[in-house]
This record gives C-alpha cells, structure tokens and sequence, in this order.
C-alpha cells in the first residue's frame, strides 16, 4: 500500500522532531500511552506525524509491553512508568487473545463471550483508575489462516455472525461508560483495502501485522480524535448555489435545468448537501453566499423535490451581485463569530483567492471538476471533529432569531433603555455532570471574551469538578426574547484556606454587550463569600483574540497585588452589579 504526500510529509515531521534535541527540554503539551496485543511500535512516527500537523505541539508517546492489555489496565501506571498520560489509547485483535475460539466456531460464542466479559472489565477498571481520555479500538475481522477468514467461503456466514455478535456487545458493554471512546479499526483497515492493509512478512517477523499504509490511516484516525479533545472546530459553513449545493447555473438553466437529484451528477451534489444537512444538525451554522438573482435562489431552496437543504436550515442568505468578501464579513458580523470560525465553499477559482488573499483567516474549499469527488475531497479538510452536539447547538437557529428581535430593539433605544428593557436574568451555579459537555464546547470554542484561553477536555472538567480543590461554575441567561442557553463558565481554584484564583473565565459571544459578564462574577463572588473565601486573585493572558476580556479584571475592581502576574480582588470591596439584571444563585452543597 503506497503512501500518499500526506502521509510521507507527516512521517518527515515527526522525524524531525524526535531528532531535534531542543524538543527534549520542552513540556509536552500532550502524553498519549499506547496498550497493544500485538507490537504498536510502528505506529509512534505515523501517529506523531498526524498529531504535529493538527497543531498538537510536543507530543510525546508511550507504548506499554507487548501484548499485556489486561496487565497494562489494571496497573496503567506500572505499564507506562508514569502517571503523567493524557490520552490512553488500546488495540486488540480477537486472533490475538481468543484464537483458541476462533480457530473452531462450533462452540465459539458462549465461551468467547465470557472471556469478553473479562476484558470488558479490565476496560472499566482503566476508566475508574485512569482520569484521561480513553479510546479503545474494536477489534477487525480476523485476518488469519483460521476459518474465520473471509476466503472460506463455506464458514464465512458462521465467522460473519460470530464477529458482529462480538463486535456489538462490546460496543452495548461500554456505550454507558462515561469517558471511553470506542473507535472502528476494522472500518480503518476496509478503507484502506483488507489486503493491502496487511502485511504478513511484517506479522511473521515481528508481530505487526499492519502495512505502512494501514499505520497512517491508524495514526491519522487517532490524532483526530486526539486533536478534538481539545481544538476548537469551525462553527459556520458559507456556500455558494450554482456548480456547488447544485449542478449548473439556476439563473441560466432554470429550477428544472440545475442538476440535483438521485441520478449522475446531481446525486453527487444531493449527497453533498445531505453531509451539510448532518453537519447543520450538529449546530454547525450554515449561510450563503451567492452571486445571483435572490428570487431564483430561495425557489430552489423552497420548491425543488431534491434539495435536502432547505430555507429553514440557513441562517443568513446573502445572494446579490457584490463582493463575496463582503457578503462574508457581514455573515460574521451578524453571527458574531470570528472570520476564523468560517469556511467558505464556492466551484470557481477566482471567488476563492480573492477571500484566501484578502480574509486569510477563512478557510476556503474549492469544488473539484469532478463531481463524484466532491464529498470525499471536503471530508479530508476535517475541520468538524471537535463538534459535540449540546442542547445550545440544536436550538441555535432560534436564538439566532431572538438575536434579530433584541437587534431591532438596540436601533430604536439608548443603550441603557436597551439593556433595561432586555428583562435579562442569568443563574448561576455549580456545574454538574449533564453540563460537562457544553461546558467543555465553551472552554475550547470561547475566544474573545475569555481571561486565559486555557483548554481542556471533558475529563479534565469531570476531574475538577470532583475535585475539592476546584470549584467550577457556569451561567445560563434568559430575557424577555428567549433563551440563550449555558452561556458562561468560570474555573476557581483554592490557594489557601480564605483566597481562591480564578483560574478561567468566559462567556459566549452571544451574551456580550449586556453587562452578563459582571453579574456572572457578582454570582460567582456570592457563593464564593458563603464558602469562606475572603481574596480572589485573576490574571489575564494575552491571546491574539481576547482583547475584549482584557480590561476585565480591573474595571471589576481587581488591583496589582503582591504577585506581579497577579491581580487581587479582597471581596469586601468588590463592585455591585448591574440592577436592571436579575441574578440568581444555587448554593453550593
């Protein structure tokens, strides 16, 4: 199996990297531990490769002994020499483990499901022990001289049924267990190509059974996962109509003469949309930018049986004869989203440099020629795998639209009257388990109106809010428009009996311009009174997009204290907040 550019330049970057001595003195930003029944070595350069070019910076990777998986989960720390691992990932083969069942299927099921039992639970007890991010691989088909190999034809009903027998316990066995990730490598390895993804010289000499090919396809499979731990995804798609959402220029051809539909080519572009429509229902924002007559655009979208996108699923249409460009910053602008949260989707080449060359923080994905390609081609931009589905994501069209009844209200008030009239009331309270994954969005997403920019994943969060350590609280706003949803998140950690640092702060950019961030903190400093605390110190860390948090700290009364990084707060002499906002504050049990 030959390995592509990508491939070959992830390789070379990790190659690099290991020899560059500069890197052994750095921190690494990230610890992955690998767990293997057969010897994963090979994986370390692809899988490095892949992570250095997501932006992962100082990876570091460690492999576990051979072939101990059940060792290696019940004592992680013993099998890595060390309790500093971020990201624990496993691979297992059932050829590996239960080929004493597997080499005869007449009474296979039974016993080898029992012995499943027991793996599962060295599973369960790594995620009891183990506080990180866990990903576990289900096994592929076997891929041995046995019968259950594919090429015998007469038993490979009875290896078929016995393999997704397997495949579906484990899947039903850990779904209910929070924290571990169950990935596909049998799908990895039939994408790739079953035999091509095996090498059998390599599985004889040193029992890897895996082609370079196959390795890559593991490693980029990983990083991805890895890098959506953490990196933030794009938030809004902006896409053009003609030779893009269809085939062919509606303003020529007519809504009968556009190609989309359930035959070639305008099944490619259905297919497309249907990716969007998935992308759409994530809470990924969508809008159009289309040089075009409007009236012939929104016919297609409300009138053609074989467009899955419809008017409802677009936030903003922007369909004149202008500059994309503009069309673009005003979309932006009125989601109040950065321009680095968008990507811009368009078939013609020109359209496209003139956004790459004058909005280089867009990015942009040019339609290719052929259109069978067209979904495979936008699959690999993977700039949508850190996209968690939270209740904010799935009412976000709604808020979008009391966002334009408050917008109207702005125009025709003082911004005093404005805010006033806004009847804004924001709760604020510790966070629980069932808001971890918004919080976690939030923490990731949050860019402009956030004190540190710190990351974290949604076992870090568990963590801290199990730790008597931390304390970590969010906000929900409602107004007289609607709901905005979980909006806030605030991270305090205990320096001594009486002081605690607030260690993150942050809010939506759908909550600024309404004084939410100071009745945020006047919340947060009345549970924090009623725990004790006497001192809050707060500092705020420069990133190339907080520039609106970072004034913060001192108009909210926080002064230079004995630290020079950081600011002090002494409570008694903290401001009040605004009184035309209605707090109120859960206790903390």
């Amino acid at each position: 199996m030959v390995l592509g550019e990508d491939e070959k330049e992830a390789i070379k970057l990790w190659r690099r990297y290991s020899k560059d001595s500069s890197t052994l003195s750095l921190e690494h930003s990230y610890k992955i531990g690998l767990i293997s029944t057969f010897t994963i070595d090979s994986l370390i350069p692809h899988l490095g490769g892949h992570l250095l070019k997501k932006g992962i910076e100082n990876p570091s990777i460690r492999v576990a002994p051979y072939n101990q998986v059940h060792q290696s989960c019940l004592d992680h720390l013993v099998a890595f020499g060390t309790d500093k691992i971020d990201v624990i990932a496993i691979f297992w083969r059932l050829e590996d483990l239960f080929s004493q069942y597997i080499s005869s299927l007449a009474k296979a099921e039974e016993d080898l499901i029992a012995e499943l039992d027991q793996l599962i639970d060295v599973f369960v007890h790594l995620r009891t022990s183990f506080k990180g991010s866990i990903v576990i691989y289900s096994p592929p088909y076997p891929y041995s001289s046995t019968e259950f190999y594919l090429g015998r034809l007469n038993n490979a009903r009875a290896g078929l049924d016995l393999f997704y027998k397997v495949s579906s316990y484990l899947s039903k066995s850990l779904s209910n267990v929070a924290g571990i990730q169950l990935a596909d490598l049998n799908g990895i390895l039939m994408e790739s190509g079953y035999g091509a993804a095996h090498d059998v010289r390599k599985w004889y000499l040193y029992k890897q059974p895996y082609s370079e090919g196959a390795l890559s396809a593991i490693g980029r499979d990983l990083a991805r996962r890895i890098s959506a731990l953490t990196q933030p995804s794009k938030k809004c798609l902006v896409l053009d109509c003609d030779n893009t959402l269809w085939g062919g220029v509606v303003g020529e051809d007519g809504i009968k003469g556009i190609d989309v539909g359930d035959s070639f080519p305008g099944l490619a572009f259905k297919e497309f949309q249907a990716y969007i429509k998935y992308l759409s229902n994530s809470g990924v924002l969508l809008a159009i930018a289309s040089k075009n007559n409007e009236a012939d655009v929104l016919e297609v979208f409300e009138r053609h049986d074989s467009m899955v996108l419809k008017t409802d699923d677009i936030s903003i249409f922007q369909v004149h004869w202008q500059s994309k460009v503009n069309s673009i910053c005003h979309i932006a602008e009125a989601l109040n989203i950065g321009l680095d949260s968008l990507v811009f989707i368009d078939d013609n080449p020109k359209e496209i440099e003139e956004v790459r060359t004058r909005l280089p923080e867009v990015i942009c994905f040019q339609i290719p020629e052929d259109e069978s390609s067209i979904l495979s081609e936008f699959k690999k931009l993977e700039l949508f795998d850190g996209y968690t589905t939270t209740l904010e994501d799935q009412t976000r069209l709604k808020m979008l639209e009391d966002e334009k009844k408050r917008g109207e209200l702005r125009s025709f008030s003082s911004e005093k009257d404005f805010l006033a009239s806004l009847q804004l009331k924001v709760s604020v309270f510790a966070a629980a388990e069932e808001h971890v994954s918004r919080v976690v969005q939030l923490i990731n997403k949050t860019n402009q109106f956030n004190l540190t920019t710190k990351r974290r994943t949604s076992d870090e969060v568990c963590q801290l809010i199990e730790d008597g350590d931390h304390q970590v609280f969010a906000m929900k706003a409602t107004d007289k428009y609607g709901d905005y949803g979980l909006v806030g998140v605030a991270i305090l950690k205990n320096k001594s009996a009486n002081v605690w640092h607030l260690d993150s702060f942050l809010l939506s950019c759908r909550i600024l311009g309404r004084k939410a961030e100071t009745a945020f903190l006047s919340g947060v400093l009345d549970i924090m009174e009623k725990l004790g605390c006497i001192q809050l110190t707060g500092q705020y860390i420069e990133s190339p997009k907080n520039t609106p948090a970072e004034s913060f700290l001192t108009s909210h009364g926080f002064t230079e204290g004995v630290d020079s990084e950081l600011l002090e707060l002494n409570l008694s002499e903290r401001l009040g907040s605004p009184e035309y906002i209605l707090i109120e504050v859960s206790d903390v049990q």
